[in-house]
């Protein structure tokens, strides 16, 4: 049965549902739990009501949303006819681009799951995919931009007895892939047949980097990703033309961007990765009218624009970002759209909050908003903080579990089915929620995660390094930076840029540290761990714009993942 959410801070046992009752007494609440739909056909259902509407937008190719239904009913029947059962895993390493929408949707009607690869990753990154996720049958593009990984894919899959990659093409036209097609025609003399798939089987899996430096694999359920109707019903959208820029690997590519389009018959506009310049052409050229879940990097960079003020944007209704955003930065988006907000989510939860409808851009940046109507939140003690507690979380349809790590599903959930997400924070007199910090150690930067344990492993495996200790730093730009402080080992000498060329043979690009501190000595707490907060305090202290006023220094090649 479904439950209206509910809001109370456990340390003073003060309960704020009332102060949320007032403000939408008159609204009545979607109850999810009556609906059996599975995301498949509810994209299915609206695909038959407006066929000839634009699904998706990639460069010169445009896909009506029949034409979209009619290539995921083939690439179902192709991935059946290839041995794709229900829970199998369908990997797709891809930039953003129509194939991989297809290849969700088409996992979405047989019951397979999806597992979407990024560009950025490196082969390390796919050998640990591969052995975790184990994907029954995988696609491959190389990036025109990012480099032709499909070698690193084809190494990765093999060398865990996995099937040989399907090898696509990327076309310059944005036009399906030739291969693609080629798989989808060569497997349909297969009937069509009924799927026995329910709102609660998995989807896909995210990966997200854990503090124990281990990517643990995200489940969602098909409920999970529905839940979005919640957003949709604090912001109602009605065929909006939504900006596709995140990598398809991540939760807003899956949550934000295509979700959100098959719930409101909306179409998505594609751009194959981030670039500031080409972004605001997309946006003026296709009339964009919402950008959901703009990662604070991204925003700051076309806001830099030299020509923005020459540039039309004024065909966006909404703009609003998951993550800290300067208040100028804020300022200047609300100069060309309409209305902005902020929201607070996961993969984990998916989308938690969102501001309400009005908000100006001062009130966006300190406050992540109102739980959506389905989300519950309590903030529990944390020892030394007097203003803030940890946020715990709940509802119908989050993560049913971390892929096969059964005791770290169970550190993150309790026995009453609260996510305790690690965050800190407090509520405000209007029931909107206030993040101040991370009880964990991840850095959260430009839109990932990043595990400390992970960096300091790769990095403390070089010769010259004797030990190495990575913390998050306030940064105007990405939010939060990664920092390596690292003491040499006796009787070498090894440089900054060796230490960075050698963690970009090891780690994908974007988990390369902005900057290296090589210090004397490591300080320890009395149980021998490296005291991570005396050396926050010492680097940020010695670190030109650390505390978030100043210019950042000019982003590296390896910390630029906003592209």
């Amino acid at each position: 049965m479904f439950r209206p959410y509910r809001i109370w801070d456990s340390r003073c046992d003060r309960d704020f549902t009332h102060v949320l009752a007032e403000k939408e007494s008159s609204m009545a609440h979607p109850d999810p739990g009556t609906r059996a739909d599975t995301v498949y056909t509810v994209f299915r259902q609206s695909a038959e009501n407006h066929p000839d509407r634009e699904f998706s937008v990639h460069r010169a190719s445009r896909l009506s949303w029949g034409t979209t239904l009619t290539l995921v009913d083939q690439c179902a029947r192709a991935l059946d006819r290839a041995g794709v059962r229900s829970g199998d895993r369908v990997g797709i390493l891809s930039p953003t681009r129509p194939e991989t929408a297809i290849v969700l949707l088409a996992c979405a009607k047989i019951g397979a799951i999806y597992l979407g690869m990024g560009t950025r990753l490196r082969r390390a990154d796919m050998d640990y995919l591969c052995a975790d996720a184990c994907p029954s049958i995988t696609f491959a593009m190389p990036d025109p931009y990012l480099g032709d990984r499909t070698d690193d894919m084809v190494a990765a899959a093999t060398g865990q007895g996995l099937s040989h990659p399907i090898l696509l093409s990327f076309t310059d036209d944005g036009s399906i892939s030739p291969e693609f097609s080629e798989f989808l025609a060569g497997h349909q003399e297969n009937a069509e047949r009924a799927y026995d798939v329910d709102q609660f089987d998995p989807l896909a899996i995210v990966y997200t980097s854990g503090s124990t430096g281990d990517p643990k694999g995200v489940v969602l359920s098909h409920r999970s990703l529905l839940n979005y109707r919640s957003l949709l019903h604090r912001w109602p959208l009605t065929q909006p033309r939504l900006l596709s820029d995140m990598p398809v690997d991540h939760i807003g590519y899956i949550g934000n961007e295509l979700t959100a389009a098959i719930l409101s018959g909306g179409t998505l506009v594609q751009v194959p990765r981030f670039d500031a310049r080409e972004v605001a052409d997309q946006i003026e050229r296709e009339r964009v009218t919402v950008w959901m879940g703009a990662i604070p990097t991204m925003l700051t960079r076309v806001v830099a624009l030299d020509d923005l003020e020459s540039r039309d944007l004024s065909s966006l209704e909404l703009v609003w970002w998951a993550g800290q955003l300067p208040e100028s930065t804020a300022r200047k988006v609300a100069t060309f759209a309409h209305q902005v907000g902020a929201s607070y989510g996961m993969s984990e939860m998916c989308c938690i909050t969102l501001t309400d409808p009005g908000i100006s851009p001062e009130q966006a940046v300190r406050t992540v908003g109102r739980p959506l109507d389905d989300i519950e939140v309590k903030v529990l003690p944390v020892p030394g903080e007097e203003r803030s507690g940890e946020f715990a979380l709940r509802r119908i349809g989050m993560m049913t579990e971390y892929w096969g790590k059964p005791d770290k599903t169970a550190d993150a959930i309790d026995r009453d089915g609260w996510f305790h997400t690690g965050d800190l924070g407090f509520i405000d007199d209007d029931g909107s929620l206030v993040i101040t910090g991370r009880l964990k150690l991840l850095i959260r930067s430009g839109g990932y995660n990043l595990s400390p344990f992970e960096i300091e492993s790769v990095l403390e495996g070089h010769p010259g390094v004797a030990m190495a200790v990575v913390v998050g730093l306030p940064d105007p730009e990405y939010g939060e930076v990664a920092h390596a402080a690292w003491t040499a080992a006796r009787d070498t000498a090894v440089t900054d840029d060796e230490l960075r060329s050698y963690l970009r043979e090891h780690l994908s690009g974007f988990k390369v540290p902005k900057q290296f501190h090589q210090i004397s000595r490591i300080p320890l707490l009395a149980n021998g761990k490296p005291d991570r907060s005396r050396i926050r305090e010492q680097l940020h202290v010695s670190v030109p714009g650390a505390d978030g006023r100043h210019v950042a220094t000019t982003p590296s090649k390896e910390t630029d993942h906003a592209q």
